[in-house]
């Protein structure tokens, strides 16, 4: 059973590393392409994130790795996700995402990771509940700006759609499981 769960880690963190260097390369080619290098980043974090929970893989290869280094690492990817997530909805919905709601996103993920990095895990386990009530208002924010894509009949909207619910189900069932 753990062996499968291992499997199913790493296949997750390859595929995940694969996106994650094609939009590198999107973005090396096209320099414009901001939204690219935003998920670049976003799919690192959370593949990074993936090798450090779950049947947590990174303790195979690094056994010697600290619990407060290994909570750093768990906590600060999760929170860097947030601004990633942030700034791609924002570099996709320019013209419909708030321009305060997002500073006001990045304003407070920025702190969250600062915190993960510079303090001990009993106190930044504590901030996952403010995580939480961030990244779901940002989750109402970008529901808000796809509402005002398909409106606007914005190109690519519908395969967006489709991402965005499925990044919600799986965010709905990383909140439960860590419950």
């Amino acid at each position: 059973l753990r062996e499968k769960a291992l499997f199913i880690d790493f296949v997750l963190f390859g595929a995940l590393m694969i996106m994650s260097i094609y939009h590198f390369t999107i973005f090396y080619l096209r320099r414009h392409e901001l939204s690219a290098l935003y998920f670049a980043f976003l799919c690192l974090c959370i593949s990074v994130r993936i090798l450090c929970t779950g049947e947590t893989s990174v303790k195979i290869f690094l056994p010697e790795l600290s619990f407060e280094l290994h909570a750093k690492l768990i906590y600060g990817f999760l929170y860097l996700a947030g601004i990633f997530f942030t700034m791609y909805l924002r570099s996709l919905f320019l013209n419909e995402y708030p321009k305060r709601a997002y500073y006001a996103h990045l304003f407070a993920f920025i702190p969250l990771v600062l915190i993960a990095m510079f303090t001990k895990p009993l106190f930044f386990t504590k901030t996952l509940d403010f995580f939480y009530l961030v990244t779901f208002s940002s989750f109402i924010f970008s529901v808000y700006s796809i509402v005002l894509g398909i409106i606007r009949k914005k190109e690519g909207i519908y395969s967006l759609v489709l991402g965005f619910l499925l990044l919600v189900v799986t965010y709905i069932n990383d909140i439960l499981y860590n419950k």
